[in-house]
């Protein structure tokens, strides 16, 4: 409960013990950015202290955590293709990704692992190198991709 407003607290592993707007938007604006043009993709607005995932048949889902933003992301695209084509677009934006897009990112992919364990692009559950030991949770390791095919595949267009 916060003392100064009396609403209750959500606590999000990713984004830490200050919910900043900035963060939030900085939230909803990289979800949309990596699932644009998806079949099926929601869009994700920051409402309030919370953001509201809105379908393509326009039902709404309030999420208080990152994590419930990315289930429920998975939950408006179902299918082993969609969420393929969502961890393929998650790997490319890691490797350049700030430290918050990068716990972002990162807890998209193990929302992923967390349905489909056996994921083809998803090795395992150890912590790929360079990761933070900060994390309780481990990430799922990455698999590199052949060069010819990664240079073929464009990376989103990044806005500061």
């Amino acid at each position: 409960m916060c003392g100064a407003c009396g609403r209750s607290v959500v606590t999000d592993p990713v984004l830490g013990p200050i919910r900043t707007k900035r963060d939030m938007l900085m939230v909803a604006h990289l979800v949309n950015a990596v699932a644009a043009r998806l079949p099926g993709a929601p869009v994700l607005q920051v409402s309030g202290d919370t953001w509201a995932l809105t379908g393509a048949t326009g039902t709404t889902l309030s999420c208080h955590t990152v994590e419930q933003v990315w289930r429920g992301l998975l939950d408006c695209m179902r299918g082993a293709d969609r969420s393929s084509a969502l961890a393929v677009r998650l790997m490319l934006e890691l490797p350049a990704a700030t430290p918050l897009a990068d716990r972002v990112l990162r807890n998209g992919l193990e929302a992923i692992a967390s349905r489909s364990p056996e994921h083809p692009l998803l090795e395992g559950r150890e912590a790929p190198a360079g990761a933070s030991a900060a994390s309780d949770r481990q990430a799922p390791a990455l698999v590199r991709l052949d060069p010819v095919e990664a240079a073929s595949r464009t990376p989103l267009a990044r806005t500061n």
